[in-house]
């Protein structure tokens, strides 16, 4: 796919909701400090903020939304479109979109849908968003976008429990004919999908009356209920490192910009060591590269 160029689309501001409840990394309680320790200095996380047994994705999300339409003095029925991008929804049907909406208080005559996607659900979100709005049928969109992945990780496997915290957000989007274009570069490669995977649930693998333990993918030791996530850190350490230095170059080729253009440069914030070797392969300077998971970990789509 070439470049998409989406013109007139301003983003008119963003608001963030994190849990209460923080979920401390090193503590003289841990079990095995030492693992904890040696975990954090790879990965930079400390700390991250979990959701409680009755809070989910939308719950943030709406708390974010609330806040940011307040904030912007915007009547709720001049909305046209509300997407929710998240991998873990409240039901597996209706859409959460449709919840969100009638909870909001916003217009019937809104769109609402939801869009199944983790890491890269901000930025495939904000494309589809603003592909919308600069058709001129739609004026004011709202994108609501994260996960709670402290619900679907096992806390026994250290290559997940020690990464993801819980957020979620919300952007304001409008039609402006004076905004600058955006330009976005969306490519696919499914062909590894099961390094990052949730095998049991869906109706590939249904789960039974009995959960029993899972199958793991890796053939590894058990990890947990069927429903945990799981991750092949490897995999995906490896996809990441190859395929974004590509994504990065295209983007400044289309924009015709160079690092001296650029005031920051945003990646999903999935761990220090992935975004350090970013930078030093693509020559970020150290003052440009944004990093902050040390206090709310890998917050999957909310973190850009």
């Amino acid at each position: 796919m070439a470049i998409d160029s989406v013109k007139n689309i301003s983003i008119k501001g963003i608001c963030s909701a994190i849990p209460k409840e923080i979920r401390e990394f090193i503590n003289k309680e841990e079990p095995e400090p030492f693992i904890a320790e040696r975990i954090i200095k790879s990965t930079g996380i400390e700390r991250v903020r979990i959701v409680n047994n009755k809070t989910c994705t939308s719950d943030l999300c709406y708390e974010a939304a609330q806040r940011l339409i307040h904030d912007l003095g915007w009547d709720k029925s001049s909305i046209d479109l509300l997407v929710f991008v998240t991998q873990t929804p409240d039901y597996k049907l209706p859409s959460t979109s449709c919840i969100l909406q009638s909870r909001l208080g916003l217009s019937k005559s809104c769109a609402a849908f939801d869009v199944n996607l983790g890491c890269s659900g901000f930025v495939y979100g904000l494309n589809i968003v603003s592909s919308f709005l600069e058709r001129g049928k739609f004026k004011r969109a709202l994108l609501l976008v994260g996960d709670t992945t402290s619900k679907i990780i096992s806390n026994s496997d250290k290559s997940v429990y020690f990464l993801f915290g819980d957020a979620g957000t919300a952007t304001a989007l409008e039609y402006d004919f004076s905004a600058l274009p955006s330009f976005f570069a969306l490519h696919t490669d499914g062909e590894k999908f099961n390094s990052l995977i949730i095998k049991e649930g869906g109706n590939r693998f249904p789960i039974k009356k009995e959960r029993g333990k899972c199958d793991n993918i890796s053939n590894k030791k058990d990890l947990g209920t069927k429903e945990h996530l799981y991750m092949n850190s490897t995999e995906i350490l490896g996809f990441t490192l190859r395929e974004i230095p590509f994504l990065y170059e295209e983007i400044l080729r289309a924009t015709k910009w160079t690092i001296n253009d650029i005031d920051a440069v945003v990646m999903h914030q999935a761990n220090k060591l992935i975004l350090n070797t970013l930078k030093n392969k693509l020559d970020i300077p150290n003052e440009k590269m944004i990093v902050a998971l040390r206090n709310f970990g890998n917050t999957s789509s909310a973190s850009i």
